[in-house]
């Protein structure tokens, strides 16, 4: 797994006693768990990283009011497959993505700006793409189905 490295965070007290709750009740360290939390956030933003051509499953669930559909349709190059529902005054969009890294992150940044809960999961690893060369990340998504 490699060297570990040691620094502060600090936290609201509200969320580190979610932490600890969690962290006793699937029996994890706190660090093995912010560890997993970091690990999940930078492979949802790893479009924001490395610019590369890639593949993923972007899911939001959205204020109905927000307009999430006119922001979707501007991206409907990168957006291969599209599943919309409403629940409870919300949008749940579940979109798969194929395209440059750039576009999927301008479209996550907007979705977010709208007031979205937004993940991206890509269909690589964090890990690959830190692992390969540069030309091979860029090549990344488009042999992928």
């Amino acid at each position: 797994m490699g060297n570990k490295v040691r620094f502060g965070v600090s936290l609201p007290d509200d969320l580190s006693r979610e932490l600890d709750l969690l962290a006793a009740k699937v029996n994890v360290s706190r660090s093995e768990l912010v560890e997993q939390a970091l690990r999940n956030m930078l492979s949802d933003y790893i479009h924001y990283l490395v610019p590369h051509d890639c593949d993923g499953v972007m899911v939001a669930l959205c204020p109905e009011s927000r307009g999430s559909e006119d922001i979707i349709e501007q991206y409907s190059d990168i957006a291969e497959t599209y599943i919309h529902a409403h629940r409870n005054g919300r949008c749940f969009e579940v979109l798969m993505l194929s395209g440059p890294s750039q576009r999927i992150s301008e479209l996550h940044g907007k979705l977010l700006a709208a007031g979205c809960g937004v993940r991206f999961l890509p269909s690589l690893s964090l890990e690959s793409y830190f692992s390969m060369p540069e030309s091979a990340a860029q090549q990344a998504g488009k042999g992928k189905s």
